[in-house]
């Protein structure tokens, strides 16, 4: 057989085992870009005795140090679980409608964006019921209260507004690396409601200063980023072609994800992390 035809029966093999892939790195502090299949998360979810596990997408914290899940077991009668993932194994935690509140204070993490809003609502005690979160990471979040433009805060005091955000976009997402804040936003979610606009403040001085602004039109939303590598990894605004691409902000090149029908999220985490995720979820 040609030597071409059995590269492609290769590949073709490997997209069917659903096996994570590390599709980049290790960065300088030791980050990778781990992609996720939904056969992954449904074999975890059978080693911890979940035979219907389902997850709407994976998180991580601040730091990459541990991958994050929300399992949903319905169809089986059973609460949604949280997991987290880590060099050191796997944890979970019984939940309901994931409140951060179940996981014993001395095991929590610093959030990124996790896959349910409740991770890092209930961590924040008096936040008023009229206020919520759009995007978290670390110290940082962004909050949005009923006809107010959102705004930017420290975790401890939401309602200190550091920046007025210029507009009142529908997606929001942000990365900080301690004073230095990636903020994402588009005006809508419909493919003409662009461009994505990527933004960088320096609080290290106290009040913002807008140190970087960039129209991305090709991106519809952020799906992930290393901030300390200047790495974000974008989803596609174009109708025909669903698809990721990773873009390094500091040089302007970008590289283009394959994305088989299996993959379902690509996650910065650490190099051990995402080793430790390989090992539990290979076939």
């Amino acid at each position: 057989m040609h030597r071409l035809a059995y590269l492609i029966i290769a590949i073709v093999a490997l997209s069917a085992s659903g096996c994570a892939r590390i599709r980049y790195g290790p960065t300088s502090h030791g980050m990778v870009l781990l992609a996720i299949s939904r056969s992954e998360i449904t074999r975890l979810g059978t080693r911890l005795g979940m035979t219907n596990a389902f997850s709407y997408g994976a998180g991580r914290d601040a730091k990459g140090e541990n991958l994050l899940l929300t399992l949903d077991n319905k169809p089986a009668g059973q609460n949604e679980t949280l997991v987290a993932v880590n060099a050191d194994g796997v944890r979970t935690w019984p939940a309901h409608i994931s409140q951060l509140t179940n996981i014993p204070v001395d095991q929590r993490v610093s959030l990124q964006n996790p896959p349910t809003i409740g991770w890092e609502t209930s961590a924040i005690e008096g936040l008023a019921s009229n206020i919520y979160i759009e995007s978290v990471s670390g110290d940082w979040a962004v909050f949005r209260e009923h006809n107010r433009t959102p705004w930017l805060a420290k975790i401890e005091a939401p309602t200190i507004r550091l920046l007025e955000l210029p507009e009142s976009p529908s997606e929001i997402s942000i990365w900080s690396d301690g004073q230095i804040v990636h903020l994402f936003t588009r005006k809508g979610l419909q493919y003409e409601e662009g461009p994505l606009v990527y933004r960088v403040y320096d609080f290290q001085n106290g009040a913002p200063k807008l140190v970087k602004k960039l129209d991305l039109p090709r991106a519809k939303r952020p799906e992930d980023m290393d901030p300390k590598a200047g790495l974000v990894v974008l989803h596609s605004n174009n109708r025909s072609l669903a698809r990721s691409s990773l873009l390094d902000l500091n040089t302007g090149r970008t590289k283009f994800l394959r994305v088989w029908p299996s993959m379902v999220d690509f996650v910065f985490v650490k190099k051990e992390t995402a080793q430790e995720w390989m090992k539990l979820t290979r076939p």
